[in-house]
């Protein structure tokens, strides 16, 4: 899901938001329940955003769930600068202990997030604020322009087919927000350069998996959208995913799609602890490509309404329906991205032409005889019969702000109501024959 706090639950639950029922930023749609679970055993830290709703009137109540202490309120001090104080504190705390425990090391600075200004009629969002020093950096940065920046002609369904075109002063105004996030960026690059001169420093470089992802991106003009997140399409949802450590092969590219709730079942395979049941994920592939099966396919969702501009002519982009179901699929020969929303539109895209654009076993579920596990072999012409006439199809009751269950459907646990090995023997009775034939 492209949008901050829900991303990091499913990163750190290992779980989709439909199971998580974490699908807005705000009560009542669901909470994080322990969030130290799918790093448990490890001498764990957390520095950062965690969740909205950290006021000036609660910070200094009840922490949340899992953790034994927390610090929440410096006011007059640049956020990405005490996260990283904060971060090489506990380095050392960490490196103190490495011999009888080891440590986890989560860290989460806002930057570039948008500033969120309080005002009587609610919150503003402004451009990020980068550091004093970091002020006079990009001067003559724009947002690239690619085919999917303010179309003449867009192709898009749901609100996005009627946002009109961005006129010259939006645009201008767009790039210089661009900048600011490139400004405040560097002081996140100054976090990355300081915990590597900390790793070494304590002899620690080399026994260290470092990680270096984010919880969403960002559009900004692309589909004539304002500053903002939350789509389906590749702006929001292809994110950097880079990783060192022990036994990392040095510029190896992973090709096929990952998303959030892959990262706990990484970082368990990684330390060798076991898998837990309900992770929704599976390992990366990073260390050995044969190791765990190639999933193609991965699943982008998403649930909301109302506000998702942002900037100063984005506080008027009220939309109520921005909820979707979205999968990719990636194989040899194919890139596709299929979306269906809660008005019942529905969009694809071959990604290989389309650029910006764009379960845990699902072919097993949809063929337990276990002789499709592709998308092209599920489009053979013998598969027709079963994808059109017997296969439910996703459909939304209506347009709501969060995983309502009622509401949208298909709502099945295993194949069509039945358990894998009934499934299995209506194929062997000869109901589809030609699906084992």
């Amino acid at each position: 899901m492209a949008q901050c706090c829900l991303s990091r639950v499913s990163f750190l639950t290992g779980r989709h938001g439909h199971n998580t029922n974490v699908t807005d930023v705000a009560p009542p749609y669901g909470k994080l329940d322990d969030p130290r679970k799918p790093i448990s055993g490890y001498n764990t830290y957390y520095v950062g955003k965690l969740m909205n709703s950290h006021s000036d009137e609660n910070y200094n109540q009840h922490y949340p769930a899992g953790f034994n202490g927390t610090d929440l309120y410096y006011p007059g001090e640049y956020n990405t600068d005490l996260v990283k104080n904060k971060s090489l504190g506990f380095l050392d705390d960490a490196a103190d202990n490495v011999n009888t425990r080891p440590f986890f090391l989560f860290v989460m600075p806002i930057g570039p997030h948008t500033e969120v200004v309080p005002t009587a009629n609610g919150v503003v969002f402004t451009p990020p604020i980068p550091a004093q020093r970091h002020a006079h950096l990009y001067p003559d940065a724009k947002i690239p322009r690619t085919k999917s920046f303010n179309p003449s002609s867009p192709k898009n369904i749901s609100y996005l087919k009627d946002m009109p075109r961005l006129n010259s002063t939006v645009v201008d105004y767009l790039d210089e927000f661009y900048r600011m996030r490139l400004r405040a960026l560097a002081s996140v690059d100054d976090i990355v350069d300081d915990i590597f001169a900390k790793l070494e420093q304590r002899d620690l470089l080399d026994n260290t998996y470092v990680i270096y992802t984010t919880d969403n991106g960002y559009h900004m003009g692309q589909h004539r959208l304002q500053a903002g997140k939350t789509s389906c399409y590749e702006e929001d949802v292809d994110i950097p995913f880079m990783i060192r450590g022990p036994g990392i092969p040095k510029g190896a590219v992973i090709k096929h799609p990952t998303n959030h709730v892959d990262l706990a079942p990484t970082i368990f395979d990684l330390a060798g602890i076991p898998l837990r049941d309900d992770f929704d994920g599976t390992p990366m592939p990073i260390k050995d490509q044969k190791k765990h099966q190639k999933y193609e396919s991965i699943n982008v969702e998403f649930w909301g309404a109302d506000d998702i501009g942002e900037g100063k002519y984005g506080a008027d982009s009220h939309v109520f329906n921005d909820t979707y179901k979205s999968i990719r699929i990636m194989g040899s020969g194919y890139n596709l991205m299929y979306s269906s929303w809660c008005t019942n539109e529905r969009e694809l895209y071959d990604m290989h032409v389309s650029y910006g654009q764009q379960c845990v076993s699902p072919w097993n579920t949809l063929h337990p005889t276990g002789n499709v596990n592709s998308l092209r072999e599920a489009l053979h012409s013998k598969y027709d019969a079963f994808y059109e006439k017997d296969m439910p199809q996703v459909f939304f009751e209506e347009c709501v702000p969060g995983f309502i269950i009622s509401k949208e459907g298909p709502q099945v646990t295993s194949m069509f109501g039945k358990t894998r090995e009934e499934a299995k023997y209506d194929f062997l009775k000869g109901s589809h024959w030609a699906d084992w034939a």
